[in-house]
């Protein structure tokens, strides 16, 4: 049987040489991000690399929609091997200088959103 990879926070740096190191490995692939655009590019470069991959819609920071992406990877490829959370929220300033809103937002996102994947898929890894 093939092992999964799922990719939280699939981008074209850190996360498509992450995704094509495991692919080159005979992992499948699963990517979660915001854009389908941008994940429709990404599979069709890893499908000239013979990378097998599958795309899941969801905001790291909306627990409703990355639950919801972490049930449809179970549901249709199984449980991940290896679970690798890229998201964040880059911020270049000043805690100071950010407001109660955009600091709750950026915890939903590059914190929160870790542990509901964590929650979604660690019991059936450790089996």
């Amino acid at each position: 049987m093939t092992e999964l990879c799922v990719i939280v926070g699939m981008g074209e740096g850190n996360g498509m040489s992450i995704v094509k190191k495991f692919g080159k490995e005979g992992f499948k692939i699963a990517m979660v991000a915001r854009y389908e655009e941008k994940l429709k590019s990404y599979q069709s470069k890893l499908q000239e690399e013979a990378i097998t991959s599958h795309y899941f819609l969801a905001d790291s920071g909306d627990p409703n929609a990355l639950t919801s992406a972490c049930e449809g990877i179970r549901d249709r490829l199984g449980t991940p091997s290896v679970l690798v959370y890229n998201s964040a929220v880059p911020r270049m300033e000043s805690v100071l200088q950010t407001t109660f809103d955009t600091l709750v937002h950026d915890f939903q996102a590059n914190v929160a959103g870790a542990i509901i994947c964590v929650n979604s898929f660690l019991p059936a890894m450790q089996n």
